[in-house]
């Protein structure tokens, strides 16, 4: 009868809620983009000044400026399941909780390695996949909805064990491959059409290396990369300038010896830095912790039941702020839902 009763704002609680109308999502991306904007890490978009009236005495003084806050980079989380070729991307609220965003299928099954950010200097995400077996890499942008389009596709070295990608200083995309079976490496530059350029290479390597990330974790102006060593629990932390060169930062023990994968990146939007989140594909378990100042891991969240198929997750800011908040409310919802005691 025209009784929209599937709408979350129906106000009855019961299953049926499950979606927001046109005008609703209008009014949230609006809300959001102004009065709320702090919300997603934003400043409200100004609206223009009224013109002054003319009149005599003096012209009032301005009011001062207000004083900008800090935007947080808030990075969304994909995990790639290379047997289905299909791949979920998920956003993290505050207390770490994930909700999906996007599922993606029809992929490629034979990515090996997959690195996400600003690599063209255009100011937009890019995704950057490479093949093993092959040695072909792709590089793809991504809008905000989460939409891929191919930028270039190319052929480079095969047989690398793990790739990861990131920026230097002066928005210089890199693209570092790390061979565990020889401790060897290559550090290339990516230009805007995904072409690889070598900086740097690099030898005598420890050939115990079982994941390498990249993120800010120390808060200067250069990258960093993780290094984790799974026999040993442990990780080691470096910087890298624009020259190639790698200085070691910290080292992490006790770190367990049952994580395959790890990500780095501002998970939650805090302002206090950013997080590493450890993945165990044998058990579907995971943690996401802090890190401080000190370099001290402090543990954020533990979860399980996580799906045993995940071979890469990678951090990114792949979805607009509205889209992030919208799967947040909507994760809250259905989890009230379904927790009536709550």
């Amino acid at each position: 009868h025209g009784d929209v009763f599937v709408n979350f704002m129906d106000y009855t609680d019961d299953v049926c809620m499950q979606m927001f109308t046109t005008g609703q999502v209008e009014r949230m991306d609006a809300t959001l983009d102004g009065p709320r904007a702090v919300i997603i890490g934003q400043q409200p978009t100004p609206e223009p000044e009224p013109e002054p009236e003319p009149g005599p005495g003096p012209e009032p003084e301005p009011e001062p400026e207000p004083t900008p806050q800090p935007v947080v980079a808030l990075s969304d989380v994909l995990f790639y399941d290379r047997a289905e070729g299909a791949a979920d991307l998920y956003t993290f609220d505050e207390e770490g909780s994930p909700s999906l965003l996007h599922h993606f299928d029809s992929w490629r099954t034979t990515w090996d390695g997959i690195g996400a950010g600003n690599l063209t200097g255009t100011n937009t995400s890019e995704f950057f996949f490479y093949d093993r077996e092959t040695g072909e890499t792709e590089l793809y942008a991504v809008d905000s909805q989460s939409t891929f389009s191919l930028i270039s596709g190319h052929e480079s070295q095969p047989n690398w064990d793990s790739v990861v990608v990131g920026t230097l200083r002066g928005d210089q995309a890199f693209a570092l491959f790390y061979s565990r079976t020889h401790g060897t490496a290559e550090l290339h530059r990516l230009d805007a059409n995904g072409n690889l350029v070598l900086i740097r290479e690099y030898d005598d390597w420890r050939t115990t290396w079982d994941c390498l990330v990249a993120g800010n974790l120390t808060g200067g102006n250069k990258p960093d990369i993780l290094f984790y060593d799974k026999a040993a629990g442990e990780a080691e932390l470096y910087s890298v300038d624009a020259s190639g060169t790698l200085s070691f930062e910290r080292r992490f023990t006790d770190l367990g010896t049952n994580w395959d994968l790890l990500v780095t990146g501002n998970l939650t939007g805090s302002p206090t830095g950013h997080k590493v989140l450890l993945y165990d594909r044998r058990a579907g378990d995971a943690v996401l912790q802090s890190l401080s100042g000190d370099g001290t891991l402090s543990v954020v969240r533990r979860y399980t039941g996580w799906r045993t198929s995940w071979d890469i997750v990678v951090a990114g800011n792949l979805s607009s702020g509205s889209e992030r908040v919208r799967a947040t409310l909507v994760h809250r919802l259905l989890r009230r839902l379904a927790s009536p005691a709550e």
